[in-house]
């Protein structure tokens, strides 16, 4: 209805050293959905173990509407499991490379 493409990301939690290390989950992910057109954070899932301890911080980017490249400028403490975040972004910004 509100005219946006969506696409999506889904990062395995594996992708984190410290969720391998702390974590015996072998299928949780974090999916952020965002506007194609736009590039704004329009949705995120976490489905892991501690979602309720770090989703308050990823809808925060969907509440201000934050667009990627907010939030490759954003600093996530390290080693936190929260960075699967930014290899989302990663992620993204590797997929519209190579289209």
């Amino acid at each position: 209805e509100r005219g946006m493409l969506a696409k999506e990301i889904v990062v395995p939690l594996s992708y984190s050293g410290r969720f391998l290390i702390e974590e015996s989950y072998s299928n949780c992910f974090l999916k952020i959905i965002i506007d194609a057109r736009s590039k704004t954070i329009i949705g995120v899932h976490l489905f892991a173990p501690f979602a309720s301890e770090i989703i308050f911080g990823m809808t925060i980017l969907v509440e201000e509407e934050l667009r990627i490249e907010n939030i490759k400028r954003l600093v996530i403490a390290h080693p936190t499991i929260a960075e699967i975040l930014k290899e989302a972004v990663h992620m993204y910004e590797l997929e519209e490379a190579q289209r």
